[in-house]
């Protein structure tokens, strides 16, 4: 685990990467979870959306609460990133936009946070801000912080 302190790896944020952090707003026997974060306005405020491997059951979730939702699922293949040991998506439906308190209370002191990728590819980066932006769940505030 990453020794340097919280606020520290959150201040050093400059570009989108992925973190890996046990959510203290969890379930207690949840694990931690991967976390693609993507810098507002660097080191003090954050998008925060999560990266699940129960494909099959947020797919099925927003396919009955709202179809055009489930086009804002990001899919990522297996290995598309080293720690992935299956397919997963980026629900970019649950976005959260955090402030480096926000998001500094979130994360499990005892078990710290990892910053896991550093290097998102742009059309990665483009697919993800397409599926925030025609999200029908996501806040207007929230989207006004990925427009340029």
């Amino acid at each position: 685990m990453n020794k340097v302190p919280v606020r520290v790896a959150l201040q050093s944020i400059q570009d989108w990467c992925v973190l890996h952090f046990k959510d203290v707003t969890h379930d207690r026997a949840a694990p931690p979870h991967w976390f693609l974060t993507i810098p507002v306005n660097p080191g003090t405020l954050f998008l925060l959306c999560i990266i699940t491997s129960q494909v099959e059951k947020r797919a099925y979730y927003y396919q009955k609460i709202n179809p055009k939702a489930a086009q804002s699922l990001v899919r990522l293949e297996a290995r598309r990133f080293p720690f992935l040991l299956k397919e997963s998506l980026i629900d970019c439906n649950a976005i959260e936009l955090l402030s480096i308190e926000e998001l500094e209370k979130k994360v499990n002191r005892e078990r710290g946070l990892n910053i896991e990728a550093q290097q998102i590819p742009s059309e990665l980066k483009k697919r993800i801000k397409s599926a925030i932006i025609n999200s029908p769940l996501v806040s207007p505030a929230i989207k006004k912080h990925l427009n340029p």
